[in-house]
């Protein structure tokens, strides 16, 4: 199961594309940083032009041409902007942080299915094994009932008889089949992989799991990736919040611009170069901005939103585990009483069979145990698929889905 569960979230689509929302959150996280830097930007350009003209005097025409080469370079760094940048950066981390909760609630759900659908292929391959115990016993029981015939001991409806009960077992023999290769290909599906690849599963062993439901709710709220992410986003908007409401305070900057050129005349060998440096210190005080009410108005209901959303989440996960745990301890007791069943519907069964190879038992008594039989040993397997679920469902719903990969 392990493997399976390791597969699944190694190859799941969802995984992935939750593995790429941190990658762009780490992207955003370094744009926001950005802002705590200068900018430099520099420019090279050049001229040349060509005056013809004429001496009115000499009536001589004669040509003047001048070249000029410029290089400006240009620093603009926002020395302190009282934490617009500081609380976007803020945001962005946990933005980022958020995104890494959101990947491991991904994968807690990819173990989660891929687990249940493992558990339940086995399950598949154990209720058609019983169903192939169901036609022999029904085999056995024919070939009794026609050499009773046969003797003249059992009327011929027995047989009849018997012949029904064998195809019926047949029918329901071809039903689990059924249900066991659907099941298969989907767990091939969540894996990945070709269903040729998954012939058979092993039993599942999965760690005992303590069913109170107080200490799974507590467990769940504190551990579950869904809590940690609504967290994080309600720090995020917490954080927009705070740089929008900074967008009311000034902010200070340094502007340093350099710039050389020279000019060069064609009559005139001397190339005459001048050279420039400008620093500039301003404060910026926004006066009337209405577009900073607006975005403070909107961080403020998407900070109202994340809260309600941190709420809602924390309500949900300990309700699931809650409900996780009374499904686990309910399938816990439920397995016991089943195992009672089966103990005692096999026994019953076994003496069915003597009393009517004896002619002491009718052909309906014999139908009827070994029925019941089939009935109680599909009943704990049954149970025994309740209960591995329920184990599966309590440890995700409690924020322990690692176990299900054994790490």
């Amino acid at each position: 199961m392990r493997e399976i569960v390791a597969m699944a979230t190694k190859t799941s689509p969802d995984v992935k594309a939750a593995q790429a929302r941190i990658a762009r959150a780490d992207a955003d996280s370094d744009v926001a940083s950005t802002r705590y830097l200068p900018t430099l930007e520099a420019q090279v350009s050049g001229s040349g032009d060509a005056v013809q003209d004429t001496f009115l005097l000499s009536r001589q025409h004669f040509t003047q041409t001048t070249s000029a080469a410029e290089g400006r370079a240009d620093v603009r760094w926002t020395i302190w902007d009282f934490g617009r940048t500081s609380n976007a950066v803020g945001a962005a981390d946990a933005s980022r942080e958020s995104a890494e909760h959101s990947a491991d609630a991904t994968r807690a759900s990819v173990a989660q299915l891929a687990a249940s659908l493992y558990i339940t292929v086995n399950y598949d391959q154990n209720l058609v094994a019983s169903k192939k115990i169901a036609v022999k016993h029904r085999t056995r029981f024919a070939a009794i009932a026609k050499a009773l015939v046969e003797r003249g001991v059992r009327p011929s409806i027995d047989e009849t008889r018997a012949r029904v009960a064998l195809e019926a077992a047949r029918h329901d023999l071809t039903i689990a089949e059924m249900k066991l290769s659907i099941d298969r290909s989907r767990l091939a599906m969540v894996c990945g992989i070709d269903v040729g690849q998954i012939e058979r599963v092993a039993a599942p062993m999965l760690p005992p799991v303590e069913d109170d439901a107080a200490k799974a709710s507590a467990a769940g709220e504190k551990a579950r990736p869904d809590v940690a992410q609504a967290v994080a986003d309600v720090d995020a908007a917490d954080r927009r919040v705070d740089s929008a409401r900074a967008g009311y305070l000034p902010h200070l900057d340094l502007n340093l611009t350099g710039t050389y050129r020279f000019t060069r005349r064609d009559f005139d060998d001397f190339t005459a170069p001048r050279r420039e440096g400008i620093a500039i210190l301003s404060i910026t005080v926004p006066v009337f901005e209405p577009v900073i009410g607006a975005t403070l108005d909107g961080a403020k209901a998407d900070l109202v939103g994340a809260q309600a959303r941190e709420e809602g989440t924390r309500r949900r996960v300990r309700q699931e585990a809650i409900e996780a745990a009374l499904t686990l301890k309910a399938a816990k007791a439920s397995l016991s009483r089943a195992k009672e069943l089966e103990n005692a519907a096999s026994t019953n069964v076994s003496l069915m069979e003597a009393r009517y190879a004896s002619g002491l038992a009718t052909p309906f008594e014999l139908i009827d145990a070994e029925t019941s039989d089939i009935d109680a040993r599909e009943t704990l397997l049954a149970a025994e698929l309740r209960l591995q679920l329920a184990t599966v469902d309590t440890l995700v719903t409690t924020g322990r889905a690692r176990a299900l990969e054994g790490s």
